[in-house]
């Protein structure tokens, strides 16, 4: 917006909250309406199941990753000791 000031300034920024007001509205709008109806998910030629929705994937919990994370750690230390040990060539 520029930042003149007088009359048309003030009318365009009255305009432009308006507009941008309105459009929020509009969006939660749909967002409410297409939350009971949502487009079904969209199936790849390569399977027979459909993608699944944000919703409805899962997430792995922070502890499972941490203990992952360690596993890797403990198996690439292992092998480091193997080696060090000279059992490798």
């Amino acid at each position: 917006m520029p930042r003149k000031v007088g009359a048309s300034s003030r009318a365009w920024k009255v305009i432009d909250l308006a507009v941008s007001k309105t459009a929020g509205v509009a969006f939660d709008t749909l967002q409410f309406f297409n939350k009971f109806n949502p487009n079904p998910s969209f199936t790849p030629k390569w399977s027979d199941k459909p993608l699944l929705k944000s919703w409805e994937k899962t997430k792995p919990s922070p502890a499972a990753i941490f203990r992952h994370i360690t596993m890797r750690a403990y198996i690439s230390m292992g092998r480091a000791r193997f080696d060090m040990a000279g059992a490798r060539s």
